[in-house]
């Protein structure tokens, strides 16, 4: 025989000795609603916290030093003195014999001396006798036969026990399951856009909700559970992959009015399952990460808060609860602020303390929930080619791409332009079409055997006030009239070189393949709408030529901040500014025959 367990699962706060309150080894004990700890010698207090002092009745005689040790003291004698207590006469007391124990056999000995209990049983003294704390036997002498072929499924535990001289088990399911076999499954999942709602009254008078559940997901922001109550909303979201609490609530007029968040600051977006309880209380609110406790480092894994505001009052009836999403506004007139949808899987759900198991679920009580969990990490394939980095979205995956690379698999190089030959000058322009602020950034990969040449140039509708150009093959930077920034290395030697450019805070910073190669303090920068990126060259030959003339060599993945500045192949699925013209530049880099390099070494 067996019992029916499946109506008793708690959830994991629900267990007293779960994790073991007691300390220094003692064993937790269920009694009723409460516990007891049972010490090892040497302890004592409620939870066996207060290590006993041996040596406090001072023990040892004739000037012997006492040491206190765990459960007993040993004395450190003189010279000249000897004996368990180092007593100036020289006898000693043998009790083994006796039912007394103490230096001088004046102590009874405790009923569980013996230890008189079998199966590891936990003897208690009582008034003239003893009990042992186990189950079945007087003395934990039958031993138990239940769990012989057993019925437990899906690695549920076996636990067996005697009744009324029935042998019988009880299983204990592991996460995901319930019922009197562990066949019952709690696991159901959301490949899309959906919810699960649950028409539940409160259980009791006061106002107390507590909701218990399991989930892993890889995408940062969704809603978990929201929670109604006449006027009164409570939402568990993953912001930005941390966990937030947030209790609202509307007062006269309509005013809405957000008592306060509890956040937990520890990423819980990595594909695992992680455990949260959430509660909320006439007097506090709270948030608890139970499955990470040893996992948040100096971060708390529990927060809480007292309400700001009386909840008592309140109705009560009727309410809903909305388990990874919530009804859609088509007027996108809704007092909150829509959060995106939870994809991926839950198990173990335990709204005020009762079990969401899925085969129990009214059909127009779900949208787009589906049994069970079937997720796979979709970058185990490793998709993206080219040192790409891939990022699991539950349903499918991503490719962060490394320069120059793009491409849903990072499959494609950014084209590159190929600037000047023997018989003409190249140079292409592109127009600034939103205001940068004053923070900038230019980055672009670069090749060429030519040392002098003008790289970019930033202008606005009266002049210029940016150039990069080389000059003796180092890249060299102006803004306005700031004295130059010049590299310490030169690039011209037909290789690619990846240079990048920041201005912050009134000093430009210059990079060559991530190593610095100087700062200099300028004057702000202002790039507004209109302004024009002169690349290669400018329309003035003289003035160019004071750069060092026209560029010549490849210039490839050429960004002004997150923008790109594309010669060839535009994709209008990306962030660009548009290009105005170009002129004598060719796509890709071949470069021209090593073998037959021009007179000036050149490209």
């Amino acid at each position: 025989m067996f019992l029916d367990a499946s109506p008793n699962k708690l959830p994991p706060t629900a267990e007293p000795c779960f994790p073991n309150p007691c300390q220094n080894q003692a064993i937790c004990r269920i009694r009723g609603d409460s516990y007891s700890c049972f010490c090892v010698p040497g302890f004592q207090g409620a939870h066996c916290q207060i290590d006993v002092n041996e040596c406090a009745s001072q023990p040892c005689r004739n000037g012997a030093t006492c040491v206190d040790r765990v459960g007993r003291f040993s004395c450190l004698c003189l010279p000249g003195f000897t004996g368990s207590l180092l007593l100036a006469q020289r006898y000693s007391c043998d009790c083994s014999q006796t039912t007394f124990t103490g230096s001088h056999c004046e102590k009874p000995l405790p009923h569980c001396y013996s230890d008189p209990c079998f199966n590891s049983a936990i003897c208690e003294d009582s008034q003239g006798n003893y009990t042992c704390e186990c189950w079945p036997g007087a003395n934990c002498d039958v031993t138990l036969v239940g769990c012989e072929g057993h019925e437990c499924q899906n690695q549920g535990s076996c636990s067996p026990f005697l009744l009324d001289e029935t042998h019988g088990y009880i299983c204990s399911c592991t996460p995901g399951y319930t019922g009197p076999l562990c066949n019952t499954p709690t696991t159901f999942s959301f490949e899309r856009r959906g919810y699960l709602l649950l028409h539940n009254p409160l259980l009791n008078a006061d106002l107390t909700c507590n909701i218990t559940l399991s989930f892993k997901t890889v995408l940062p922001s969704a809603l978990l559970f929201q929670r109604n109550i006449w006027g009164l909303l409570l939402r568990l979201e993953l912001e930005g992959g941390q966990l937030v609490l947030a209790l609202r609530w509307e007062e006269s007029a309509g005013t809405e009015v957000e008592s306060q968040a509890l956040e937990l600051r520890h990423n819980v977006t990595d594909g695992e399952w992680h455990t949260v309880e959430a509660v909320l209380t006439n007097s506090v609110l709270s948030l608890r990460l139970l499955s990470d406790a040893g996992n948040c480092g100096i971060q708390s894994c529990h927060k809480v808060t007292p309400v700001q505001s009386t909840l008592i009052g309140l109705e009560t009836s009727p309410q809903n609860t909305f388990i990874g999403g919530s009804l859609e506004d088509p007027g996108g007139s809704s007092r909150y602020p829509a959060s995106p949808a939870f994809i991926g899987c839950m198990r173990d759900v335990f709204v005020d303390w009762q079990l969401v198991v899925p085969v129990e679920w009214l059909s127009d009580s779900t949208v787009n929930v589906s049994p069970g969990c079937s997720h796979r990490d979709r970058c185990r394939d490793e998709p993206c080619q080219n040192r790409g980095q891939c990022v699991n979205l539950w349903q499918s995956y991503q490719c962060q791409c490394a320069r120059p690379y793009k491409g849903h698999d990072c499959e494609e190089e950014h084209v590159p332009g190929r600037f000047g030959n023997e018989d003409s000058d190249s140079l292409a322009a592109f127009s600034i079409t939103d205001d940068l602020a004053q923070n900038l950034s230019i980055s672009l990969f670069l090749r060429t055997r030519r040392k002098n040449g003008l790289l970019l140039v930033l202008a606005n509708s009266s002049s210029p006030y940016l150039h990069m150009w080389l000059e003796a093959g180092r890249v060299t930077l102006r803004l306005h009239n700031s004295e130059s920034l010049k590299a310490r290395r030169a690039i011209h030697d037909g290789e690619v070189h990846f240079v990048n450019v920041e201005v912050l805070d009134g000093q430009m910073s210059l990079y060559v393949a991530g190593q610095k190669q100087g700062d200099a303090d300028v004057r702000t920068v202002d790039v507004q709408a209109g302004d024009g990126v002169f690349v290669g060259g400018l329309l003035e030959k003289r003035t160019t030529s004071e750069f060092g003339g026209f560029f010549k060599g490849c210039i490839q993945d050429l960004r002004i901040n997150d923008r790109r500045l594309q010669f060839f192949g535009l994709d209008t699925s990306v962030r660009s500014y548009p290009l105005e013209f170009m002129e004598n530049v060719t796509a890709g880099c071949s470069g021209d025959n090593t073998c037959s390099v021009s007179k000036h070494g050149e490209y």
